[in-house]
């Protein structure tokens, strides 16, 4: 709970500022230690502040007894100041002092309620502050009875602003706290206190704006605890243990009681398979404090971060053993209970966590969810589970568990595994839902699926705009994370799972899988070849969405290119060896049978290939979302592709030039030439899939020059090549209809299911090819379905149900169909009759048994 408060304490920068408060700006805590000493002897009278300093400097290189010692000297037995008992019950806690740290907090209660509280400097008052949260009064009435009064009073000062952003940091209300901190630097440019709470906001939320941030507090101070602290975070999370650790050794060169560090050194050597290395630094962190949780906690967060969530659980146990109190360590542990499927216990720790927290964010958003949760439909069926929310059960239950068992038989054989079941995947019809059940708060509108190894957690269709999300082609995808997490043992790094799903989408469908987005082409312009290395940077911390999403790519394609060139069998290896405690690159080269620096290079090589049709883009501006009209940015006035003077005056790039010329084809009605242009255009850049995108103008075309043939071959090449076309579907399977072609509109009907369940009229279209094709027992399912969605009609969908049950001889089943309707409405002739049909059938049936 108090590494975050490691940093020091805000100090403003006076004109005149002492030797000390130089060197501690700069990261020198020793010299700055020694200056102190030197300070203090020319003094008389030792102000407190000045004591705290002290004591402050002595606590950051880690001679925590020292600082305990000058404060129980120093502070006054009747009248401490608020700032003295501040730091000395933070320093008996970070000691394991239980008992002292709860005496010296009742001081702090005495002086809250006394009088001498009003008399208080303005550091005191904001160290009153922390002491209120410390004896765990509600962070509201402290945030609105006490940090706002100070600000009000002293709007000039950061000290309330930066306190006000901890307090909202350690709730996990992180855009809360960011606003805070931004407040103090608003005041203070340089506060690094603020600066580096901004940091921590930054890379809990993946905000890209952590990297300048970072830098700008390292430029003034190299040795920053809590930016230090960040970035091994960083590193460990990207894979780059060795780095990591010895950036941390450094920080424990400077204060080698530095818990947090401890623990990320132990998350590290664990990370590394040193489970021995890992054991002797907890034990070192326990032996200076017995409640050391942290050093259990973290590696057990790190663990999570990296899909090993049964670890998590373990370690997470242990920092409870250690320290029942520590309140983040329940919590994880109840997080990481319920990704591996155990929700009876995980439900039983989150209530526990909330009763010692209830004013912890993702507590309460996952309590809130659970408890709303109670209301999904649960359908469990052979390896699988779904939980989905009852009013959609009906409509995508079916299609989903067809979707699994075709993936579920296909991936145990191809990777060689047997699964860890049930498979557990939960469907949510709004995306905060789905992102507080999966990261514990809500927003990140990127994610539309989440897989924990036994878990998956995705959007329903409904969740998003329509036409916007390929349900099907997410299930998979996710399903394919489930195959690979358990392959390797939950071991693997993002990045490689990651491009493993992508490639296994693509294999499934062309549609599917990682487009090459224009949004990548100022990366592709600006930065070099991602190496293996550098492939995981785009998911950890990216600096922007298109940096994300380009790492779905580049991942996508080396799998393509590993398994073109090494084939399917050296990535399931890879797999195993993996599982088998070698680390990734190694694996990986292993496998293949050559080093990291060749394969290095052959997939730069292909890289560079597979990325030549960027050169027939413009130069962007800006980076632009993929849905913008690029004819809008070539004709018109907002135009981000727009390069240099020496550019322009090149001409336009092939791909620009092409697409004008068919916007000038088109507006002339010269049919001929728009088609050869917008071919043209299509052959320089295939992926580009916004609304005026070469097919999709092809298809505009066709239907105007009534080419029927033709536009259903450009249909037929939309719907093969994209995954969300929703329109061109209904267009081609209407087409289908009309030449009774029934068993190309059951494929087509069926891609559109998968981008739109709820839509009538593909299901209506669905189940016309399902009966003249003869597949009954599909139709049944969407004559179902279909009761559910066009409820002005479900009596007529329910009856022609049941006549295909009689058409099929299942009597007994069809009798039942009937008698609901007739339940329903009792005069319903059409139903009569159809039971009057089911009995002389069943009569018939009778009269044929032979007498014995």
């Amino acid at each position: 709970m108090f590494a975050m408060l490691l940093a020091t304490a805000s100090i403003a920068f006076a004109a005149e500022e002492p030797a000390y408060k130089k060197l501690w700006h700069v990261g020198e805590y020793d010299k700055a230690r020694g200056s102190i000493e030197k300070h203090i002897i020319e003094l008389r009278r030792v102000p407190s502040s000045l004591t705290v300093d002290r004591a402050e400097l002595y606590f950051l290189v880690g001679n925590v007894d020292k600082a305990i010692e000058i404060l129980e000297k120093e502070m006054g037995e009747y009248y401490p100041e608020p700032s003295e008992i501040e730091a000395l019950a933070r320093y008996y806690h970070y000691r394991g002092l239980t008992a002292e740290y709860k005496r010296t907090l009742e001081k702090g209660r005495r002086v809250i309620t006394s009088r001498f509280s009003n008399r208080a400097t303005y550091r005191d008052k904001v160290a009153l502050g922390r002491i209120l949260l410390m004896l765990d009064q509600p962070p509201k009435t402290i945030l609105s009875a006490h940090y706002d009064t100070l600000m009000e009073t002293n709007p000039e000062e950061p000290g309330a602003f930066i306190a006000a952003g901890d307090l909202a940091y350690q709730k996990k209300g992180y855009d809360v706290a960011a606003d805070y901190y931004g407040q103090a630097l608003a005041l203070n440019a340089e506060d690094q206190d603020a600066l580096s709470g901004l940091a921590e906001c930054y890379w809990q939320s993946y905000d890209p704006r952590l990297e300048a941030t970072v830098d700008r507090v390292l430029e003034a101070n190299p040795n920053h605890p809590r930016i230090r602290a960040i970035q091994a975070d960083k590193l460990l999370e990207s894979g780059k243990f060795s780095e990591a650790i010895g950036l941390i050794d450094e920080a424990l060169a400077i204060n080698p009681n530095a818990t947090r560090f401890l623990a990320l050194k132990a998350a590290g050597l664990y990370l590394r398979d040193d489970d021995e290395g890992a054991a002797k630094i907890q034990q070192q962190a326990l032996a200076f404090n017995p409640k050391c949780s942290e050093v259990f906690r973290i590696p057990g967060r790190i663990a999570s971060r990296h899909y090993r969530f049964q670890q998590g659980v373990e370690y997470q146990a242990k920092a409870i053993e250690v320290n029942p109190d520590d309140r983040e360590a329940r919590a994880l542990y109840a997080f990481d209970l319920l990704r591996v499927g155990r929700e009876e216990e995980g439900l039983e720790q989150l209530e526990l966590a909330f009763d010692a927290d209830p004013y912890d964010v993702q507590i309460y958003n996952m309590l809130t969810l659970m408890d709303s949760m109670s209301q999904f439909k649960v359908i469990e069926r052979g390896d699988f589970k779904l939980q989905v929310p009852a009013d959609e059960a009906d409509i995508l239950v079916e299609d989903a568990f067809a979707l699994l068992e075709e993936a579920g038989t296909h991936y145990e054989e191809k990777y060689r595994i047997e699964l860890e079941t049930p498979v557990l995947i939960q469907i949510f019809d709004n995306h905060d839902d789905f992102m507080v059940r999966a990261l514990g708060l809500p927003g990140n509108a990127g994610h539309l699926g989440i897989c924990f190894g036994q878990l998956v957690t995705m959007d329903s269709p409904s969740a998003r705009e329509p036409g916007t999300m390929n349900w099907h082609a997410v299930l998979w995808h996710e399903f394919v994370h489930v195959i690979t997490l358990q392959k390797t043992k939950n071991r693997m790094p993002r990045w490689l799972s990651e491009g493993i799903s992508v490639y296994e989408e693509t294999q499934r469908s062309g549609a599917w899988g990682q487009d090459m987005l224009v949004d990548f082409k100022p990366i592709v312009d600006t930065e070099s070849l991602p190496g293996l290395r550098d492939i995981e940077a785009y998911f950890i911390q990216p600096k922007s969405t298109g940096h994300l999403m380009m790492g779905y790519f580049v991942a996508g394609e080396f799998i393509k290119h590993f398994v073109e060139t090494y084939s399917h069998e050296a990535l399931v290896e890879c797999l195993e060896r993996i599982a088998a405690e070698e680390q990734t690159h190694d694996a990986i080269a292993g496998a293949a049978g050559v080093s990291i620096k060749e394969l290095e290079s052959a997939f730069k090589a292909f890289l560079k290939t597979r990325l030549e049709p960027y050169k027939n883009l413009p130069k962007m501006a800006d980076v632009k979302t993929e849905q913008e009209s690029l004819l809008d940015r070539v004709l018109g006035d907002k135009n981000p592709f727009a390069g240099d003077d020496d550019e322009e005056d090149d001409g336009p790039a092939p791909f620009q030039e092409a697409m004008a010329k068919a916007a000038r084809a088109i507006d002339r009605k010269q049919w001929d030439s728009a088609v050869k242009s917008l071919e043209e255009a299509y052959t320089l850049f295939p992926d580009y899939a916004a609304a005026d995108a070469p097919l999709f103008q092809l298809i505009d075309v066709y239907s105007q020059t009534a080419n029927g043939d033709k536009l259903v071959e450009t249909l037929e090449r939309v719907i093969a090549e994209h995954s969300t076309p929703f329109s061109a579907m209904n267009q081609l399977f209407t087409i289908y209809q009309n030449r009774k072609r029934w068993e190309d509109v059951v494929r087509v009907a069926d891609l559109a299911v998968g981008i739109n369940p709820f839509d009538i009229e593909v299901r209506k279209a669905l189940l016309a090819g399902q009966i003249e094709t003869g597949a009954t027992d599909a139709a049944l399912t969407t004559l179902a379905q279909l009761a559910k969605l066009d409820t002005a009609r479900d009596i007529d969908y329910l009856l022609d149900r049941a006549r295909l049950l009689g058409d099929l001889g299942k009597w007994d089943d069809a009798r039942k169909e009937t008698l609901g309707i007739l339940e329903r409405t009792p005069h319903f002739w059409d139903a009569q009759e159809q039971l009057l049909r089911i009995v002389d059938a069943e009569q018939e049936t009778e009269s044929d048994i032979p007498a014995l």
